[in-house]
Order: structure tokens, then sequence, then C-alpha cells
């Protein structure tokens, strides 16, 4: 087993200096969260708002998310700016659909005086929402009170957990999964796996739908992700990585290592390379630095979190690799990166 990499961040000393405990207070008020809407199927209360959906066109500054405006009179009261996640729900679902409500990325706090929550029409559809219907929305993204795989999995729910956090200061890598449960499968599995073996950090999100749904349902983009709206995620958000990893899953063929931390990408692509040949698995890695899936926008998590802004390493994996070869694929990557 690979220590951690030596501690050598200015954030990271000034936390110890100042006798910071990280994740403390953040995870605290979590549990101060007050509920105005029972949800019986989950045992606790989620806080929800009355809202007038609305179809209409909203464009978000990153590919690939879901994104409404939301009322500024409404968002005061729910309490979120605009950047944040919501979950956004239907009172009464028109047609079969696989759920009825969603998370959505705020691209706009609008002055329009009506309580309403605007989102696209086949996002709304998703759901079984159209213009004008009656639903709600949420700043509770991951669950208040749920926050194991095997809560979310029994309740169909979406939950972050944080795995090492009391040991973040000491801890130069991080390992990321914000797609985990069935989103994207086993990629939490890989996160939380990293933790436990290396002595590391590790924040992994798990959503759950049924059969079908849970991409569509929980899906948000990883340079869209707010610290506002996960408390797990805020309470290590300023400890100033050296190094963070993130896994996630894609439909390609190949395995894609991107992210700004170049050397370690470089490192952790031939390592797995390797790796792959010697299991017999017949895949090709690649480096990539000019597709949507490359990690290369400093709003990302994987990079944002680390110390300059610029140490994160992203790994899109094809299902096969994360079903046949996630231990395999978690375990050399982390070696590689703590080997820096």
């Amino acid at each position: 087993m690979v220590g951690p990499i030596p501690m050598k961040l200015s954030r990271r000393r000034a936390l110890l200096a100042a006798g910071t405990v990280v994740g403390g207070g953040a995870l605290a008020a979590t549990e101060a969260l007050q509920s105005s809407q029972d949800d019986e199927t989950q045992g606790r209360m989620i806080e929800r708002h009355d809202a007038t959906l609305a179809a209409a066109s909203v464009s978000g500054p990153y590919p690939g998310g879901d994104y409404c405006t939301v009322d500024q009179t409404l968002a005061s009261r729910v309490g979120i700016e605009a950047g944040q996640q919501v979950r956004v729900a239907v009172d009464e679902p028109s047609g079969d659909v696989e759920f009825q409500e969603k998370c959505f990325t705020v691209a706009e706090i609008v002055n329009t005086d009506q309580n309403t929550v605007t989102a696209e029409a086949d996002e709304l559809a998703q759901f079984g929402a159209s213009d004008g219907a009656d639903g709600s929305v949420s700043a509770h993204v991951p669950h208040p009170s749920l926050d194991s795989r095997e809560q979310a999995w029994s309740n169909d729910e979406f939950v972050e957990r944080l795995v090492g956090g009391s040991r973040a200061i000491d801890a130069g890598l991080v390992a990321l999964a914000p797609h985990g449960g069935v989103v994207e499968y086993n990629t939490g599995r890989q996160a939380v796996h990293v933790a436990e073996n290396y002595d590391t950090v590790g924040w992994a999100c798990y959503g759950y739908n049924g059969d079908a749904g849970a991409y569509d349902r929980w899906h948000i983009t990883s340079p869209a992700l707010s610290r506002a709206s996960f408390p797990k995620l805020d309470s290590i958000a300023d400890v100033g990585f050296d190094a963070a990893i993130a896994f996630h899953g894609t439909s390609a063929d190949t395995v894609q290592v991107g992210g700004l931390g170049v050397e370690a990408r470089d490192r952790v692509a031939n390592r797995l390379q390797t790796a792959y040949d010697d299991a017999n698995a017949d895949v090709v890695v690649e480096v990539v630095t000019d597709t949507e899936l490359a990690g290369q926008n400093p709003n990302n998590v994987v990079n944002w979190i680390t110390d300059d802004g610029a140490s994160g390493v992203q790994l899109e994996l094809p299902y096969d690799i994360r079903s046949e070869y996630h231990v395999l694929t978690a375990e050399t990557a982390a070696e590689a990166m703590l080997d820096g």
C-alpha cells in the first residue's frame, strides 16, 4: 500500500495552524435542516416549496447540463442562488414516467413575480410535467438524512458520502465520484475504495431510480457542481489537496484519461494500459484533451478542489471496465497518483 503524498499546501497549513476541524461545521449544519413536507418513503421530511412549472428555452454555461431558472422571490424563499442545484418535482405527473422529480442547475435567478421554475419542455416531460403544472422546488440535492449507498438504493434516492474527512488536512489526494450508484455504475465504489485503502479522502454521490432513469434524474455535469448544494463536498472544498482523481462512466469503447494535471494524467494512462494488458483486458487507454469529457475546464470539481486548480485527473471508463476491472482500475490509478 502506498502512503499519502507529502503535505505541502498553503491552505492546508493555514487550516492546521488555525486548528480547524474539516467537515465539522458543514456536516453539523445538515443535521439542523428543517422540513415542511413529509416524504413517507424515505422516513424523513424534505423541505419543499410550492412552485409553478413553466416550459421555455433555458441554456446554461456547460454542455450536458439540465438547467432551470427560478423566480427571484421563490429563490429567496428556498435559499438558493444561480449556479446551485435544486430538486424540481411535479405534483401530479402526466403519463407513465419513471420519476416525478429531478435535479437541475439554476442557470439564472429571474424577476417574474410568478413563483415559477422554468426549464426546457422535454426536460419537464421526463418527470411528467408540462407548462403551467403545479410542482415544487427544494434546495436539498443529496438527501438530508440518508448517507449510504444501501440507503440510496432502498429508497430510490440520491446521497453523498464522505470517507476520511477527518484526515483531509493530512491527505494529499482526494478521490471523487459525483455520479455513483447506477448513474455511472461502480464509480462510487472506486472512489470509496481508494479512500479506504490508501489513507486518502473520498467523496462520492450515489443515485438510484429503480430499473431505469437514474442518469436522467440525478446526473449533474461536473463543471456545474456547486459546493453550496453538497454539504459534505463543501466540508473539504477549502482543504487544498495536492491532487484529485475523479471516476466517471462513458459509453465510449476506450478508457479516456483527462484533467489539467498533465504529468499525473500521463502517468495514470500509462500505468492503466500496462495493468489492462497484463490482465488481458481488451481496451485501449487514451489521453484526451479536446473533448467534453477531457476534464479541461477549471470549474470541473476535479480541478478546482486542488490547491493550484490544475492538478486533477479525470477517468472516463466504459461499462465493461467499471464492471469487471473497477478495483484494478481504482488501485492502479491511485498508486500512479500517489507516486508523483
